[in-house]
């Protein structure tokens, strides 16, 4: 079969190829190997011009051929072509469908739960036809399929956060998605990976006042820091972490030693105070709802602060705290939170945070009550 044949076929191999669960069909060819193999046929084309001149009639229309067929090939690795793109987001209508979204603006207060505001406004400002996608669209698929599964979740266990993060963070691959950490993590500059930090002192403070972390300070104050999440082999942080949970568990830890043991106690103790926190709420029988609505507000936002501080995974901790914070909040009918700034959720004290996730969740609100009257 001649190479053009061969490329026709495997581009629109994906007609006939079985659907694989939450991300684009693959070709069956490694069309970035086969690109890198047509670029040294192009190199040996220029070398055999330059050492016989009679062929360059030849070789010009060979190599000419070569690069449209290169030019070709790198745009399949690229762009998924527009049936499968057509297809995957069809999927995509399904999985909103099932949450309630039907529409554009629907689809909108979805993805301020999923990006930050600010990156979500910028994809928007930007004309991206779907600014929801931003991360991918097989990342939005995730982040449906999450949060459908959240829905339906009445408690959470060690076994049901693992599930919902390895659904979540499908896309982050398998040894993330679902996958306890067994190494330690730092915590720097986002947008600037292997970068320190630079905070402000009420930013300190609170980070100080958390004791699932700790600052490493790199020389200088000015030279900023860096943040240690939960590691067994780091004695300052196994030492603190220890504390926070019960005496029994902290001699059972102190035999294991490891960082994925350790991830495991502090995320069992972190679910079993959501459960006496959820067990209180039903306890009070006669609390008013606004009463009612701050106190879930709080435990939401606790609960997030708690994961999003033990940084359990090796990715995705940020989109999995939020799911589960919106799962306490709609559990009890209080609205989703929308947060301007997501990243920022350990530079505030408990009570701060609790503050901005009430405002997330009026800010959410709001723009119900504005469409429903439009």
């Amino acid at each position: 079969m001649s190479l053009k044949a061969d490329l026709v076929k495997n581009d629109t191999i994906d007609e006939t190829a079985p659907k694989s669960e939450g991300s684009l069909n693959e070709p069956t060819y490694d069309f970035k190997e086969v690109a890198k193999t047509i670029t040294e046929i192009i190199q040996l084309l220029d070398d055999c011009e330059a050492k016989y001149s009679g062929t360059k009639s030849l070789t010009g229309v060979i190599k000419d051929q070569a690069k449209v067929i290169g030019a070709r090939l790198l745009e399949i690795t690229q762009t998924p072509s527009r049936k499968r793109q057509e297809r995957f987001r069809e999927d995509s209508v399904k999985l909103e469908e099932a949450l309630g979204i039907t529409d554009t603006y629907s689809r909108t207060n979805e993805a301020l739960l999923f990006i930050d505001p600010p990156f979500l406004k910028t994809l928007s400002l930007a004309g991206v036809p779907h600014p929801e996608e931003g991360f991918g669209i097989a990342a939005w698929q995730n982040w449906l399929k999450a949060r459908a599964e959240a829905r339906n979740t009445e408690n959470l266990d060690l076994a049901t956060v693992m599930h919902l993060h390895e659904v979540v963070a499908a896309g982050l691959g398998e040894t993330v998605a679902g996958k306890i950490r067994q190494e330690g993590a730092l915590g720097g500059d986002y947008t600037e990976t292997g970068t320190a930090l630079h905070l402000k002192s009420q930013q300190l403070q609170a980070l100080a006042g958390n004791p699932l972390l700790k600052i490493n300070t790199l020389g200088e104050e000015s030279a900023g820091v860096l943040i240690i999440y939960p590691n067994a082999k780091y004695q300052e942080s196994y030492s603190a972490c220890l504390k926070t949970l019960p005496e029994d568990v902290q001699q059972a830890e102190k035999a294991v030693l490891t960082t994925e043991s350790l991830i495991k106690a502090l995320l069992k103790e972190t679910l079993s105070w959501y459960e006496n926190e959820e067990a209180k709420l039903k306890a009070d029988l006669d609390p008013s709802q606004r009463e009612k609505d701050l106190q879930v507000i709080k435990i939401a936002a606790e609960l997030q602060q708690r994961i999003v501080s033990i940084h359990p995974f090796r990715d995705g901790n940020g989109r999995l705290s939020r799911l589960l914070m919106n799962y306490v909040l709609e559990k009890h009918g209080v609205a989703p939170s929308i947060i301007e700034l997501g990243d920022q959720d350990i530079f505030y004290t408990p009570e701060e945070w609790a503050k901005l996730v009430e405002e997330g969740t009026n800010k959410h609100e709001r723009r119900i009550v504005f469409r429903a009257v439009l």
